[in-house]
């Protein structure tokens, strides 16, 4: 049975969509993490007695990331340069760069909040 995983900050719950595994061994899930990016989170899997441990890393994406500025910033134009320079940070090619235009966002961020970004918004982790 799939259920509820924690580890540090990240947390999830996950549902079997089957009652059986393949002949390969193979079960099928769906899974939702908390928006906190992060793990390795360890998470253990049992079915029938056996268990099986494994590692799942929370990860945002250019694409999640715009739509919670969409939803939380209430500034469009605001929105729109959030967006673009999480689009930046996505295109960067190498880690030194994302880590140049992440400070760049995290700057933008603090700027706007008690703007156009309520101090809540803003501390969402």
């Amino acid at each position: 049975m799939f259920g509820r995983w924690a580890g540090g900050a990240g947390t999830g719950t996950g549902t079997g969509t089957s009652r059986s595994t393949t002949t390969g061994g193979v079960a099928t899930i769906t899974a939702t993490a908390n928006l906190v990016a992060g793990g390795p989170y360890t998470v253990t899997a049992t079915s029938n007695g056996r268990s099986v441990t494994f590692a799942l890393t929370n990860t945002v994406n250019a694409t999640t990331l715009n739509t919670v500025i969409g939803t939380l910033v209430t500034d469009p134009k605001v929105a729109a340069s959030l967006k673009d320079l999480a689009n930046q940070i996505a295109a960067a090619p190498n880690a030194g760069a994302k880590a140049n235009k992440l400070n760049a966002f995290i700057k933008a961020v603090n700027a706007q909040t008690g703007r156009s970004i309520t101090p809540a918004n803003a501390a969402i982790p």
